[in-house]
This record gives C-alpha cells, sequence and structure tokens, in this order.
C-alpha cells in the first residue's frame, strides 16, 4: 500500500512523534530511570509554512509548552495510542495516577480517554511547580492558544481539570487542508 506524502500529515507525525518521546521523558524523569538524559532528549521538531498547523503555530507565535498543550489536544483525534503512557494505573490505590490528569470516560462510554490541562501541565512541567505555575498560564483567554483560537475556551481559564480539547475552528482548518 501506498501512501501519499501531504504536508499536514507529514508536520502532524512530527509533532505527534514529539509529544511521545516527551511523554516517556516526562515518564522517566517523574519515576527516577536511573541514565535518563532528561528533558533535552525530547526537543520539538521545526515548523514549516505551508500546512494549516505550522501555519497555526507559526502566526501564533507558540512556544514549546504551547505547541505541546495543542498537540496533546490532537492526540485523541490523530493518534489515540501516543496517550497509553499516561494511563497507567496506579497499583495502590487501582485508578490512573492522578498527577497525569487524564479524564477517563464515564463507565459504559464506549471513548477515548482525554488529556486535561492537568495532564499538559505534566507533560510540560513534571513535578516543577514553578514551571507548573507559569505553564499554567497557557490557558488565560489572553495567551495564545485562546485568541488565536486553537484551543477550545473554556468558562474559568485556570480549571485545570477542564478537558484540553482543540477549538473547533483549528480542526476546520485541519480538515480543509487535509484534502
Amino acid at each position: 500500500m501506498t501512501t501519499t506524502r501531504h504536508p499536514l500529515a507529514e508536520t502532524l507525525h512530527r509533532e505527534l512523534d514529539w509529544l511521545e518521546r516527551t511523554i516517556a521523558m516526562r515518564l522517566a524523569v517523574d519515576f527516577g530511570q536511573e541514565g535518563h538524559a532528561g528533558e533535552h532528549d525530547a526537543a520539538p521538531p521545526g515548523l514549516q509554512r505551508g500546512d494549516p498547523y505550522g501555519d497555526a503555530c507559526l502566526d501564533a507565535g507558540l512556544g514549546e509548552g504551547e505547541r505541546l498543550a495543542l498537540v496533546l489536544a490532537l492526540a485523541p483525534w490523530l493518534r489515540p495510542d501516543a496517550l497509553d503512557l499516561l494511563l497507567m494505573r496506579n497499583a495502590t490505590l487501582d485508578r490512573l495516577y492522578s498527577e497525569f490528569g487524564m479524564i477517563e470516560p464515564a463507565p459504559g462510554q464506549a471513548a477515548v480517554p482525554l488529556p486535561s490541562r492537568a495532564t499538559a501541565l505534566f507533560v510540560i512541567a513534571g513535578g516543577d511547580l514553578a514551571r507548573r505555575i507559569a505553564a499554567s498560564g497557557l490557558f488565560a483567554a489572553a495567551a495564545p492558544l485562546a485568541r488565536h483560537s486553537l484551543l477550545a475556551p473554556h468558562p474559568q481559564d485556570h480549571d485545570m481539570a477542564a478537558p484540553l480539547t482543540p477549538h473547533p475552528a483549528l480542526v476546520a482548518r485541519l480538515i480543509a487542508g487535509a484534502g
């Protein structure tokens, strides 16, 4: 089977690969795995103009944390298995690790677990409280992710339990750009 090379698909593939590397790095650091080199292992890929995702990120002037939050919001739609590592259960409490912030579907629902704003903070900053507090500003109404209609709005800027979802306008741009 031959796949067509498409600039948008290639950009999203690189972003999702970066997200997976970042999640793996964050978990390795969080669980204190020996010999892990650290955060520089998960450098973001370059972005170019010419596809709706790259254009949106560049137009909004997104930094690394904002890009991580955005691709994390897109992951359940584009590559749900990229979030599998965040679905580990805490054996002591028999539930998902609370620090990962994932939102489980209600029993009986056939839905994909969703990342929350807390998930984004974990991926961006781990347990570093100063970095988590600084990164929480990414979700403010005046911040680029909301101002440029990249993440769906939420009535409370600092509700970290809110689902992290792409803005419908961004999804429409991506779908139109895929055609």
